[in-house]
């Protein structure tokens, strides 16, 4: 039950479904992208033998900033 909990909660991405509504495919993707590697990396951790590549690329940090813009002047 707690690793089906687990994925339940990793496959729940919030930049996902908060950057769905800024009209930018190439960041969308690149947020599918991260959460196949956190659930990648999830599983890893509970897997007794060898750990499996992580799927993708690295992360952009615009999946923060997009998300959560600075303070405006």
């Amino acid at each position: 039950m707690d690793v089906i909990l687990l994925i339940e909660q990793l496959a729940r991405s919030p930049p996902v479904e908060q950057l769905r509504d800024l009209d930018d495919p190439d960041l969308l993707e690149a947020a599918y992208s991260a959460r196949r590697r956190l659930i990648t990396v999830a599983l890893n951790g509970l897997t007794p033998t060898r750990a499996r590549a992580l799927p993708g690329p690295v992360p952009v940090p615009e999946l923060l900033s997009a998300r959560w813009p600075g303070p405006t002047e």
